[in-house]
C-alpha cells in the first residue's frame, strides 16, 4: 500500500501547511508530554486524550 513507510512527520507535512520545524516540535512536545509512542518514526499508540490546546 502506498505511504504505509512514510513516517508520521512526512505524512502530515505532505498534506498539511505546516513546517517540518513545527511538526517535528509538536511530536516531540507531545511524545514527552506521554501523549504519544513512536518507534523509528511510526506512531505505536496515543497513549491518553490529547491536548486541546498547544
Amino acid at each position: 500500500m502506498r505511504g504505509e513507510n512514510e513516517g508520521l512527520a512526512l505524512f502530515i507535512i505532505k498534506r498539511t501547511n505546516l513546517s517540518r520545524t513545527h511538526v517535528f516540535r509538536v511530536l516531540a512536545d507531545l511524545k514527552a508530554g506521554g501523549y504519544i509512542t513512536m518507534a523509528r518514526g511510526k506512531l505505536v499508540s496515543i497513549d491518553r486524550a490529547l491536548p486541546e490546546e498547544y
